[in-house]
């Protein structure tokens, strides 16, 4: 049996490893394998029921109330609750054959009126049936990255609150992390492993989890690390995972505990199989960093990023 340490585990469920520990011993959510030191060993099956009970308290279910209840009623409380019949850990590349055919404009369209409204199952029913139309590329391509943008500039004018764009992140990660998830049951044979964290001091994912639905769009064999580690901890898990492509998410540069620059010339110095750092940030962003390096790639946008994978295939 194939098992996942608890960093992982929480990535894929869209809980941080502090709740996934508190939900256990509180609550006694679930109950892991140990390894020979002591540490957390999840089972797909055991992850599988953190993301239902993660998307069912997103969804306004106190943990209290549902934690020791079996996998099969979750399901059945979340199927209620989002009017969705497809199953809740069906990749998109092995739902039915007969997937339903949406438009991207109608569905973002209906995503940013249930934001609006509050209307939480509504934002996850209409993510969910656009993840199992979509391949993860046109997922993160057509719906996500458009319908974040339209949410951004709403914000900025006042017309959504910090606590609805809160909502809407907490269940796009679910949604990935279902999509991370099928993906890592493949078996890819891609001969490029790319690795994904975002700098010291950058607590903004989206950037990377953008670039982990292209790595399932091309098929490519990756490893989510996280976000906010420091050049150190991210050579140390390269070397262990044989990473050769870093994909670094900076949002802003301001905020970094070490200038980037540095940064990467850590991470270059200390990563043994690292061939090229790829770095997504946006046009605003890509002309302020100065990074000389022959290694270093600057991508302004994911569609330049889905080129490359493309032509890497």
């Amino acid at each position: 049996m194939k098992y996942f340490n608890i960093q992982m585990a929480a990535q894929i469920s869209g809980l941080s490893t502090h709740t996934i520990r508190a939900w256990e011993k509180r609550y006694g959510a679930l109950t892991p394998d140990r390894s020979e030191t002591g540490r957390r060993q999840y089972s797909s099956e055991e992850i599988e029921r953190l993301t239902l009970l993660s998307q069912l308290t997103n969804l306004g279910n106190s943990i209290g109330q549902i934690a020791r209840l079996p996998d099969d009623e979750l399901k059945v409380i979340f199927d209620k609750l989002t009017h969705n019949r497809t199953g809740l850990m069906v990749a998109p590349s092995v739902a039915n054959s007969n997937k339903p055919q949406i438009n991207a404009e109608e569905t973002r369209l209906n995503l940013l009126m249930a934001l609006a409204g509050y209307k939480v199952d509504i934002i996850s029913h209409e993510l969910n049936k656009a993840k199992l139309a979509l391949s993860p590329g046109k997922f993160a391509l057509d719906i996500l990255l458009p319908l974040i943008k339209e949410v951004n500039q709403k914000q900025a004018k006042g017309d959504l609150t910090a606590a609805q764009v809160t909502a809407l992140l907490a269940i796009i990660k679910f949604h990935v992390g279902n999509i991370i998830y099928g993906h890592y049951e493949k078996k890819i044979k891609s001969t490029k492993k790319f690795a994904l964290a975002t700098p010291e001091g950058e607590l903004y994912m989206l950037d990377i989890m953008m670039g982990a639905l292209l790595c399932c769009q091309h098929q490519m064999n990756f490893f989510f690390l996280s976000s906010n580690l420091p050049a150190p901890s991210i050579s140390e898990a390269i070397n262990a995972v044989e990473a050769n492509i870093l994909i670094l998410g900076v949002s802003q540069l301001n905020n970094l505990k070490q200038s980037l620059p540095l940064f990467v010339e850590d991470i270059l110095n200390t990563s043994k199989n690292i061939s090229e750092i790829w770095i997504v940030g946006g046009n605003d962003l890509t002309r302020q960093i100065n990074v000389k390096s022959k290694k270093v790639r600057l991508f302004s946008t994911f569609k330049e990023m889905d080129q490359v994978m493309e032509q890497m295939e």
